[in-house]
Parts: structure tokens; C-alpha cells; sequence
């Protein structure tokens, strides 16, 4: 089960798939793309170069650690994951993208700043 946060401090769970809905809703695309993450190339499952638009396929839902180089385990909560292109959650993210992912979430949830650089 997963984690979602709803006004006013709540929370409740949810499947898996529906976390991975709502994330993939929240962000529109890939999180790097949408951020403007320098030379980035959104790439799907078979690493040809994306549309606009991708198919579900291409889309995976990345694991934001807290602090880079602690394994603090795997949160399945919406503020802790974001929507990846396939090529680049596989080949798997560098330290720059992956602090480029923190700072998108510590803007998309500020009082809950949870991401030390």
C-alpha cells in the first residue's frame, strides 16, 4: 500500500498503481523534462527518442531518496516520488538529476521539506 496526502494534514492509503497514477497526473511527464533539466532527451522503453506525448509504457515512477547517499529506505508516498522517463530511470539517475528531483519536490511541498542537500 502507498501513502496520499489530502487537505488539512490527512492522509490515506492506496494501491501501488494509483499512486502511480497520481503521480504520473501531477507531473504531466517526465520530472527532468518538465523541469527543464539541462540536455535531458526524454527516451520510452525501447530508447527511441519521445513525442510530446508519451504512451504509459514509457513512464516509470522513481523513488526519491531523503538525503543522497543514505538508503533510507523506499517511501511509497506521493512526496517522495516523481514521474521518469523509462531510459533514464533504468540507466538510473545521476547525483545531479537526483538533486534536481529533490528541489522539485521541496518546491511542490514546502512545509514539508524533507530533502537535505
Amino acid at each position: 500500500m502507498a501513502v496520499i496526502y489530502g487537505g488539512g494534514g490527512t492522509e490515506r492509503e492506496v494501491s501501488v498503481s494509483t499512486l502511480r497514477e497520481l503521480v504520473l497526473n501531477r507531473d504531466e511527464r517526465c520530472i527532468l523534462a518538465k523541469i527543464g533539466f539541462p540536455d535531458h532527451e526524454c527516451r520510452g522503453k525501447w530508447a527511441g527518442q519521445l513525442a510530446r506525448k508519451l504512451r504509459d509504457e514509457d513512464w516509470t515512477l522513481e523513488h526519491v531518496t531523503q538525503v543522497h547517499g543514505h538508503l533510507d529506505g523506499r517511501h511509497d508516498a506521493e512526496d517522495h516520488c516523481v514521474a521518469l522517463c523509462h531510459a533514464t530511470n533504468i540507466k538510473p539517475p545521476s547525483h545531479e538529476e537526483r538533486e534536481a528531483m529533490r528541489d522539485e519536490l521541496n518546491r511542490m511541498y514546502p512545509g514539508e521539506c524533507r530533502y537535505a542537500r
